[in-house]
């Protein structure tokens, strides 16, 4: 109930948002004429509301047909002068592979910066001529200033009927004997020395005349320090100012601006941490992420839920209601206390890409076991990292330490020592390394890049994905620019586990691999890539092993005559994988082309051959498509035909989709399918196509 009234509440907030989008973009337009701001507003809505059903793409069930309500979209919405993202994905149906239901709130960094960036340009020309004024203001108090060390000197006559000095003469304290100075008789041609007043009244004026230089050069190093921060940041790039390297140096910039222009990343829902190589990277979280950098120095923060599988909890029973329920469900706030609980934070000199040195730290909690009810131990994990990076003009270099520990205990046991003690101790395998160095030989335009990575086998952090602990990996990539036109890269990688020999079994798995691009005019781009790999096991009396080679070569074309437009992409994909005596083969190869007619008027036109060794699925099939389109002013529609061919037998399908725009930021799209055979999506499941070959999605979308 509670994600049913949260998705309802997103998208009636989308929905009203489209009545009170022109009001806010009026108030944007009169903000000219009125110092009154509208507190929010929006950016930018899409938001797509739908029900779909037959033979869902996606969906791993042999039921059909099937059905789900989707809804999806983003919202960017201005908050004063903060721009922030509202994204989110839901299905009804959480079985969905590759698809999982999200919620995330994240501050818009880049547009931020653009935005001022935007400001600080109009800025420039205000600060030019603050600038000039400036100037002018300095040399009139350097005339005065020389004007008043001569008449000290004695050697010009003192200014009683001075215009110079009218505007400040007169306020000096002390001066009320100026009216009888004025009668005397050619006093403008005396000096200070014989002025006919008396002495203490000369010394006096003496006196004045300092305590007015003193504030004239006072006033003149206000000036200078005004000009130096102007031409201090009119000579500066405005990009790098939006790259946190001199926000302290932009004149008029709030302390509020300043603190939001160091924040590079800040979300909370559905967070990509990416900060670390071994606190926290490649795994989606929960929570909340933060990273900000000021040029010289770095903080980063994340906390959160972390998934310790995808498909699976230990609610079985909510397990089967649900139908293997999608452990990132957003929208299910029931299950927010399942996942490991982790705390990361990194601090540091420097940026993130850059010459820098940081240091940081993970603290993590969860159950044993996410699939064993009757497992409900406590397992704790403590990480540490230091990084460091230094780059010069052709080069850099980046090494990374890290070291872990993990403490495990049953229901009521307790820990002899802290987490962090035995993290401190050194006495574990738990330790892992990363070096990187790259180079660039201008001469040549060549780039070399050398890495390597050794992980040790009790190594294992919580915020880390996709890396195999008890792992040695090393790798070098060379790149060659071939003139303006194209580059060639080629690189070879060999990794092998049972680093310290504690087992009787080695696995081995090396891989090479030559990559090209090449444009020879402006409407064509050739790309090309081959990667053979090679995995061994070796036992201590036997080895197991296999070869793969993928092979993939893409022609893209694009031409404009006048108002026509061509767009056309060829691929081929070719895999092979061997074992012991047995071999398969898949190969792939189509062409997609697109006509475009006035902007109006769209024909595509697509083939596809797969064929494949592998009795499992398809052995060969094609699959012809013939489609058109047209745009109205509020009607878009489009319809295709699809032949499909194959040894089993040849079918007939198509469809067509219709978009009607309702209102001004409403549309109604409607799609209807006949789906044949050699569809990706229905390479696996014929069984399901042979029961219902239909696919109908209808839904709303809010646009502006």
């Amino acid at each position: 109930m509670t994600s049913r009234i949260l998705i309802l509440t997103v998208f009636i907030f989308a929905l009203v948002s489209g009545s009170i989008a022109q009001d806010s973009l009026q108030v944007t337009q009169d903000s000219s004429k009125s110092k009154k701001t509208s507190f929010l507003s929006l950016n930018s809505v899409y938001v797509e509301a739908g029900y779909e059903y037959g033979l869902l793409p996606f969906l791993g069930d042999s039921t059909a047909p099937n059905q789900n309500f989707r809804t999806f979209g983003n919202v960017g919405v201005q908050i004063k002068s903060l721009p922030v993202n509202i994204g989110f994905l839901y299905n009804s149906n959480q079985a969905n592979i590759g698809i999982n239901n999200y919620f995330n709130v994240s501050f818009d960094a880049q547009l931020y910066k653009q935005q001022q960036l935007e400001k600080l340009y109009k800025k420039r020309q205000v600060f030019d001529d603050s600038l000039l004024q400036v100037g002018k203001s300095k040399d009139l108090l350097t005339k005065k200033l020389k004007y008043l060390e001569l008449i000290e000197q004695n050697k010009i006559a003192f200014p009683i009927d001075s215009g110079m000095f009218a505007d400040k003469w007169g306020q000096l304290p002390g001066f009320n004997w100026m009216d009888s100075l004025n009668n005397l008789p050619g006093v403008s041609s005396y000096t200070l020395e014989d002025l006919p007043i008396p002495y203490d009244q000369k010394e006096l004026l003496l006196n004045k005349i300092l305590a007015y230089k003193t504030g004239i050069l006072q006033n003149m190093e206000i000036k200078d320090s005004t000009m130096e921060s102007l031409e201090k940041y009119l000579n500066m790039n405005p990009d790098s100012i939006v790259q946190n390297k001199a926000y302290s140096f932009v004149p008029g910039m709030s302390k509020f601006q300043k603190i939001v222009g160091t924040i590079n990343k800040f979300d909370i829902g559905l967070c990509y941490p990416d900060y670390s190589k071994y606190l926290i990277s490649q795994i989606p979280l929960r929570g909340i992420n933060l990273e900000m950098s000021t040029g010289k120095f770095f903080g980063a923060f994340s906390h959160g839920t972390v998934q310790p599988n995808i498909f699976f909890s230990n609610n079985l029973i909510g397990n089967t209601l649900n139908s293997a329920q999608n452990a990132f469900n957003f929208f299910d706030f029931t299950n927010t206390d399942l996942g490991r609980k982790v705390t990361s934070v990194k601090l540091g000199l420097g940026q993130k890409n850059d010459n820098h040195i940081h240091a940081g730290v993970l603290y993590g909690f969860g159950d044993l076991s996410y699939t064993d009810t009757l497992n409900n131990g406590l397992e704790k994990n403590a990480v540490f990292e230091i990084d460091g990076m230094i780059r010069g003009k052709w080069w850099e270099a980046q090494v990374i330490y890290g070291r872990s520990q993990l403490q495990t205990m049953q229901i009521g046991e307790q820990a002899q020592t802290s987490l962090f003690q035995e993290l401190m101790s050194f006495k574990d395998r738990s330790n892992a390394l990363f070096a990187q160095v790259g180079t660039q030989i201008s001469k040549t335009s060549t780039e070399l890049e050398l890495y390597g990575r050794y992980v040790e086998p009790l190594f294992e952090s919580f915020g880390v994905g996709f890396m195999r602990s008890d792992n040695l990996r090393f790798q070098v990539k060379v790149s060659q620019k071939l003139g303006k036109k194209g580059k060639i890269s080629a690189f070879y990688r060999r990794e092998n586990d049972n680093v310290l020999q504690w087992y009787d079994f080695q696995n081995v798995i090396s891989s090479w691999g030559l990559s090209g691009t090449y444009r020879p005019t402006k409407s064509w781009r050739f790309r090309a890539d081959l990667r053979p790999l090679t995995f061994n096991s070796e036992l201590a009396d036997s080895t197991f092993g296999s070869q793969s080679y993928i092979a993939t070569g893409i022609a893209s074309f694009q031409k404009r005559h006048k108002k026509t437009r061509i767009l056309s992409n060829t691929m081929f994909s070719f895999y092979q994988f061997s074992q012991n005596d047995i071999s398969q083969t898949y190969l792939t190869a189509g062409n997609q082309t697109q006509i475009i007619i006035n902007s109006k008027l769209n024909l595509d036109i697509s083939y596809n051959y797969f064929q494949t060794s592998d009795t499992s699925t398809i052995p060969a099939s094609n699959l012809f498509s013939l489609g058109a389109g047209y745009t109205m002013a509020k009607l878009k529609i489009h319809g295709n035909l699809k032949l499909a061919a194959g040894e089993q037998s040849t079918e007939l399908g198509g469809g067509f989709d219709l978009s009607y725009k309702l209102l001004k930021y409403l549309t109604i799209k409607t799609t209807i399918e006949k789906v044949v055979a050699g569809n990706f999506y229905t390479q696996y499941y014929l069984e399901n196509l042979q029961k219902f070959p239909y696919y109908c999605y209808g839904r709303i979308v809010i646009l502006f």
